[in-house]
């Protein structure tokens, strides 16, 4: 087994050295600029804000392990591996790969994978919300006579809607799924019955799953976790980013 991922990890990087070999001419670096930008970094700060985006990690494993705790304990620190290498997915495939960290949460917990979208259904509730009151709160502020006021305005109009409209498909889900799940195995059933038990099962798990904030504890903890999560590191790095 061992031999088989040395071989794999051996493979994938010869693919890499020979995209990166293939594409060199494609591939425009200053060196001497680069080298010049670094003498006037902030070290302290770039620091600072890697820290506080590695942190994030752990932040999220927290929170991951509040949204499950009504279904099983589980320690955060064990999820925090999950987390690395589904954010490692989708900075080198794109967001399609998010769903790595449901699959792999998943199975580290021994969970249906469908109770695992659900609870990253209630994840990317709440990064929306954050996101709406964000774009709610800087228009408060922006002037009228701003340019691309409309964009902005727009921007969070559509944000608003979008946190309402996944509020909304997981309020019918917690509150009928059974209801739901019932109505797709009826429709299904006539073009094939695996297919429909199978919608079914995976409703009635996504439902199952959607039993993640049981207290306003729960609701303090994980709203917290993302106040205080991702952004204020990458704050800090696109703060000093511009200044150079």
């Amino acid at each position: 087994m061992k031999s088989r991922k040395a071989l794999l990890i051996l493979a994938l990087a010869l693919i890499l050295a020979v995209i990166v070999f293939a594409n060199r001419g494609k591939i425009q670096f200053n060196w001497v600029s680069f080298g010049q930008q670094l003498h006037h970094i902030s070290w302290p700060r770039i620091a600072a804000g890697v820290a506080l985006i590695y942190s994030t990690y752990w932040l999220r494993s927290a929170r991951w392990s509040v949204f499950i705790s009504s279904t099983k304990k589980i320690s955060p620190f064990s999820l925090v591996g999950p987390q690395f290498i589904g954010f490692t997915a989708v900075a080198l495939l794109g967001r399609l790969a998010d769903i790595t960290r449901p699959a792999l949460v998943a199975k580290k917990v021994g969970l249906p994978v469908s109770s695992q979208l659900a609870v990253y259904t209630i994840e990317r509730m709440f990064d929306l919300g954050a996101a709406a009151i964000i774009f709610s709160s800087a228009l408060l502020f922006i002037p009228r006579d701003m340019a691309h006021r409309d964009v902005f305005v727009h921007t969070g109009l559509f944000s608003l809607a979008g946190t309402a409209a996944i509020a909304i498909f997981a309020v019918i889900l917690r509150v009928s799924g059974e209801a739901v799940a019932r109505l797709a195995h009826a429709l299904l059933h006539p073009l094939s019955a695996p297919i429909a038990e199978s919608v079914a099962a995976k409703i009635r798990g996504f439902r199952d799953g959607l039993n993640a904030i049981s207290s306003a504890r729960d609701f303090l903890l994980v709203a917290t976790c993302k106040r205080f999560g991702m952004e204020p590191g990458k704050q800090l790095l696109h703060r000093r980013i511009a200044e150079l």
